[in-house]
């Protein structure tokens, strides 16, 4: 599921924090995710050789406090090369942060640590690599990532 379905991988991880004590509720949408899989069984991540293969650039955003039983925030993001997806992630975060701007922060911590990876990777190989692009929403991250003297 985490390899080959990301778009149902936030939603089993959460059901499966309740496994161990479901409610009606729970598996009122464990149930949900069983139709939706089987109204797209054939979905599915393709690649192509369309775009420019050799553009790197990723996605990030956080859901400020979006659990309301730990006020934890949840990171996701999408690294693609060319048209092709090739890592995501989608999980809570570690600890509570109390602005949304911490929040976004963080999560962009965590797609620049992948990148970086990624990079480590392309030299291995000896192909070169240009500016990669990280695209978020908020301008406070923006602000911080920029000039890191301002983070508390």
């Amino acid at each position: 599921m985490l390899g080959t379905r990301p778009d149902i991988a936030f939603a089993v991880i959460k059901m499966s924090q309740f496994s161990s004590n479901p409610t009606e509720e729970h598996l009122q949408k464990v149930l949900y995710i069983v139709h939706y899989l089987s109204s797209f069984q054939d979905l599915c991540i393709s690649y192509s050789g369309h775009g420019d293969q050799n553009s790197l650039y990723a996605y990030s955003d956080t859901d400020w406090a979006g659990d309301i039983e730990t006020s934890h925030s949840t990171t996701g993001y999408a690294i693609f090369l060319g048209n092709n997806i090739v890592s995501w992630l989608f999980r809570q975060q570690q600890r509570v942060t109390l602005s949304f701007t911490k929040a976004e922060y963080c999560g962009m911590t965590e797609v620049a640590k992948q990148l970086r990876w990624i990079c480590n990777v392309y030299e291995e190989l000896q192909f070169k690599i240009g500016p990669l692009p990280l695209c978020v929403n908020n301008q406070g991250a923006i602000f911080l990532t920029s000039n890191p003297a301002q983070e508390d």
